[in-house]
Formats: structure tokens, sequence, C-alpha cells
């Protein structure tokens, strides 16, 4: 449904910049993502649960905790700006190779859900600024994780290196890792609800259009869908 709705499949379906449908498909990612590398994985973008620290600093370091590696402080201090909130990564996952010790790989995810997500903010999350911030015990590699279908011919490649030769997750690829198994009860619920309000929509449409059909208008064909 985010799909349809940035994508601009129908013209009543959209995303206001606010929608918290953006967030939660951080969440979406983030049970994928640990059900596919199999190790520990965190969400990290804004807004932050109440329990997490209020400044970047010492949410770095929170997360740093989280996957046993340390934050490196004063470079922290000197290149994050002061009002700095997440630095453009959303999600952390390591990949677990049987243990999750030295050497084990992280993959530093931007979530991108806009209709010009192809184009926007390709370079983010800076990998030159992570590596300054934590002293990482394996490889780090950027990730890009979209709620889109990539299936044309050079697709994927074509978006991999147009953001840095980052692993691509599309819908697909997002699927595959099962997030509803690992969504919290309560983001399911809000999910739900959003992707009923869509459908309500798009039944609305409907109805319209059969209105205005009946009464001599034209029929509006719907646009193909793309995936499955």
């Amino acid at each position: 449904m985010i799909e349809a709705a940035s994508s601009r499949w129908y013209p009543s379906l959209s995303i206001a910049a606010g929608d918290k449908i953006r967030t939660w498909f951080e969440f979406i990612v983030a049970a994928s993502v640990s059900r596919l590398l199999g190790g520990v994985t965190s969400r990290f973008g804004a807004p932050f649960p109440s329990d997490w620290p209020a400044t970047f600093p010492e949410r770095v370091k929170h997360l740093a905790a989280i996957f046993e590696i340390e934050a490196r402080d004063a470079d922290i201090q000197k290149y994050a700006s002061p009002d700095q909130q997440d630095d453009s990564l959303d999600v952390l996952g390591r990949w677990k190779l049987t243990d999750e010790e030295e050497g084990c790989p992280y993959f530093l995810f931007q979530c991108a859900t806009g209709e010009n997500w192809k184009t926007h903010k390709p370079g983010q999350p800076s990998m030159d600024l992570w590596r300054a911030y934590i002293s990482w015990n394996g490889p780090s590699y950027k990730a890009l994780a979209i709620p889109f279908t990539l299936r044309e011919r050079g697709e994927l490649a074509d978006v991999s290196i147009r953001h840095q030769s980052a692993f691509v997750f599309d819908r697909l690829r997002i699927a595959y890792g099962k997030p509803d198994d690992g969504i919290d009860e309560a983001i399911r619920v809000s999910l739900v609800e959003w992707c009923k309000t869509k459908f309500d929509i798009l039944k609305g449409d409907e109805i319209s259009a059969k209105t205005d059909s009946g009464a001599g208008g034209v029929t509006r064909k719907k646009p193909k869908a793309h995936g499955k």
C-alpha cells in the first residue's frame, strides 16, 4: 500500500510528509532484517522511544552498547551537529555468521518511502561519519530499504550504484524476511488501521466511478499493479 500511494498508482492515494507510516516502515524493516541477517538488529531513526537518551552522542553510545561495541565520543562531538537526531541512520543490523563475534558485517540502513527516493539523499547515511562515530569490530556497509518492487532488468543494480554501492532491500526482499512475525502488536494494529483507511479511499473511488459510469460518464481505468 505504501508503494501504491508513493508511486501514485491511484490519484486519490498519497502519503503526507508527516505520515506515521514512514516511521512504521522502519519497524517493518527492522523486523525483516533481524530475520534475514539473524543477528542483533535495532531501529535508530527519530522519533526515539521514551527510554532512549535525549542527546545524539548518548544515543550513539546506547546503540553501540546494544551491539556490544564502543562509540567514539570525541569524534561524535567533533563531527555531529548539536541538534542532530539520527544522522540518517534508520536501522542497524548485524549479519550472524554462525556467531556474532568480531568480523561479522554490519548493515547501516536508510529507509526511503517518498516518491523521489531514487534521487533523494543517495549519500545517506554517511558511512564516513558513522565509521568515525563507532569503533566497528567488523566491516560496515551502506544499505537501502524501500517499499517498492524492483524487478525490471538492471533496476536493482542501477539503484545500488546510485546509492553508493548500497545493498538494496526492495519490497520483495523485505517481505522474504517475514516481518509480520516480528512486528510488535501495537504497531501491527496501527498498520492495519492505516491500510484500512487507504482501502476505504479506493473503495470510495470505485463506488464513485460506477456512479459516474451509470450516469453516462466514463469509467476510470485502474493502473496496472506492479509485483505480487
